[in-house]
């Protein structure tokens, strides 16, 4: 068998580097992407030759290379003409060296050597492909599941707006093909298609246009393990393949916050509703995308109606506000309102982070009790502030207070110039939003998250409520007047819409974090925190492995990505976030085999 990589292209998007290197030059972990290549396809059986063609900065191609690699002989195939021609004419000039079966693998794709062992085991005319993921880009096939028989190859160009990818796999650029399908189909048929069509295109539509007619027949090998490859088209993507391909970067996606759409894990660190919006819900807001990203949002007073329809009683405009995420509305108080104020610990780092440490009264909660709120105690620390934050129901605890006990703290701090309370997770407890309190309590500061139970955290939505005098000031003096998108703006337009499915979806999370509750506390070893959150806090009970070497484990040999809180709290605490129940089971297996 021979083996083709097509290495001659020019790499544009990977400029400013692929102006002094060819992109298969380009270094990934400290190595050229084509020696990664070399290095893997050089331990394949029965490899009698490596043919490669070379285009742009050719010469330093052959250089790095030489006339051979692991005692397999290097021959060069040189298209010249690699600035005014595209891949399916290098793969022409090479027609004439391939004698034998062929492996074609493009030279921007970087593969584990697991995959030696898949190429090993075809026998047929087959392209290797994946389940297509969101993050993926290029040409698709529709295959027979049951035959697997590729009936169709859609390229990237044929794929218009609003192409559903859900269906369909995407090729991995690596394919393998007999001789004879070489010279009695593709040959021919890329002949006939330059001699057409001319030089420019991809050699992929040769292949389709085979599938097409139905002259040969194709197979598809899916692959399944993930992380088995990846395609290198820009700087983006090298930097994923620095951190997440070849190595697991838990730092990398730790210290990220978010931005996971293209990393393929179980996220149980960050808190999400996974059944709200809708489809349905989402789909009304994207059909309208070209309109939103050329439209400016509305002002924040259009955006205050928008969130009043919201409630199901009276708001009063003056005291709503409207944040950036709730983050800008507490950034905003910490620096132009709050001169001291307590804190109840453990919590969400937003505020900690926010507020200047010298302002902090610092009011530990303790695991003797569950880290519930002892009121006598925590009134007593709140009256060496101005300021008192309660998250309800706390995070990262998901303990809560009761509306009655709620009630009997605001009464015994009315004196204060404030108290914060945060509801970002009230929708997923037993227990109505004490937001109405605010009429009753001039010095109620309530905060609310739209991101947690409304499923929408890209969004980047928040609101405030108070009457207090010096919060109205402080808002209206620094909010500007468009900081809420305008994708922001259409889900708070269309949102009242789907309120029953968002009920729904609050209950469907209660389910869920009933099973994995459930399941947890059978678990040896461990502690489970009852919850009132989409979150379960526990804690390990022995000393055969800490949280961070769990977080770890979990995220490198298992995919999944878990809240440690070693920081907060001690070294045998994290937090889980609620997810459907399939993944709650894939989580429970692998929790096992640790604890």
């Amino acid at each position: 068998m021979q083996v083709l990589i097509l290495a001659a292209g020019m790499g544009n998007r990977l400029k400013p580097i692929t102006n002094k290197v060819p992109k298969v030059m380009v270094k990934v972990s400290g190595k050229e992407l084509i020696i990664h290549q070399l290095e893997i396809l050089s331990r394949l059986p029965k490899i009698s030759e490596i043919l490669i063609a070379v285009g742009y900065k050719k010469n330093l191609i052959k250089k790095l290379i030489g006339k051979s690699f692991n005692s397999i002989n290097i021959t060069y195939i040189e298209n010249n003409d690699y600035e005014t021609t595209n891949n399916i004419y290098s793969l022409y000039l090479s027609l004439p060296y391939i004698k034998e079966d062929l492996l074609l693998v493009e030279g921007d794709v970087l593969f584990k050597p697991s995959l030696l062992k898949i190429i090993t085991s075809v026998k047929e005319d087959t392209i290797f492909v994946e389940k297509f993921k969101p993050y993926m880009d290029g040409g698709v096939l529709e295959i027979d599941e049951d035959t697997k028989i590729v009936k169709r190859l859609i390229p990237k160009r044929d794929q218009g707006k609003g192409f559903e990818h859900a269906n369909y796999y995407k090729t991995v650029n690596i394919y393998y093909f007999t001789h004879k399908f070489i010279t009695d189909y593709y040959q021919p048929s890329l002949k006939t298609y330059i001699n057409s069509y001319g030089k420019r295109d991809y050699y992929e539509l040769v292949i389709g246009s085979l599938i097409y007619l139905n002259v040969c027949k194709l197979y598809a090998h899916v692959i399944t393990k993930p992380l088995t490859w990846f395609e290198i088209d820009d700087s983006i993507d090298m930097n994923y393949a620095e951190n997440f391909f070849f190595k697991k970067n838990l730092d990398f996606i730790q210290n990220k916050f978010g931005g996971y759409w293209n990393y393929d894990f179980l996220d149980f660190c960050y808190l999400y509703n996974l059944y709200f919006p809708p489809t349905q819900f989402i789909k009304e807001i994207t059909d309208q995308a070209f309109q939103l990203i050329n439209t400016y949002p509305s002002g924040q007073e259009y955006i205050k109606f928008l969130m009043s329809t919201f409630f199901d009683f009276p708001i009063n405009k003056d005291w709503l506000f409207i944040g950036n995420g709730a983050s800008e509305l507490i950034k905003i108080l910490n620096d132009e309102v709050i001169d001291s104020i307590t804190i109840p610990v453990p919590t969400f780092d937003e505020y900690l982070n926010l507020v200047n440490k010298q302002k902090i009264t610092y009011h530990k909660l303790s695991s003797n009790n569950q880290f519930k709120i002892n009121l006598k105690s925590l009134v007593n620390d709140a009256r060496k502030s101005n300021y008192l934050l309660l998250i309800n129901p706390n995070n990262p605890t998901g303990q809560l207070l009761t509306r009655q006990k709620l009630l009997l703290l605001l009464k015994n701090l009315k004196n204060l110039k404030g108290i914060m309370l945060d509801e970002s997770f009230i929708d997923f407890s037993n227990e109505d939003s004490a937001i109405k309190l605010v009429n009753d309590f001039p010095n109620l500061i309530y905060i609310k998250s739209i991101s947690k139970s409304y499923g929408v955290p890209g969004l980047r939505l928040g609101y405030l409520y108070s009457q207090n005098h010096n919060v109205i000031n402080a808002l209206n003096k620094h909010l500007p007047i468009w900081n809420i998108n305008s994708f922001a703006e259409k889900f708070l337009e269309k949102f009242t819409k789907y309120k029953d499915s968002f009920k729904n979806s609050l209950q469907s999370i209660k389910d869920d974090r009933k099973y994995l509750e459930s399941q947890l506390i059978n678990l040896p070893n461990l502690k489970v925190y009852s919850s009132q959150a989409n979150y379960i806090m526990c804690q390990i009970k022995n000393n055969k492995i800490s949280t961070a070497s769990l977080t770890s484990k979990l995220f490198i040999n298992d995919n999944i990505f878990i809240k440690d809180l070693s920081k907060k709290l001690d070294s045998s605490f994290f937090r889980l976030a609620i997810r459907k129940i399939e993944d709650n089971q894939l989580l429970i297996k692998s929790l096992k085999k640790y604890l």
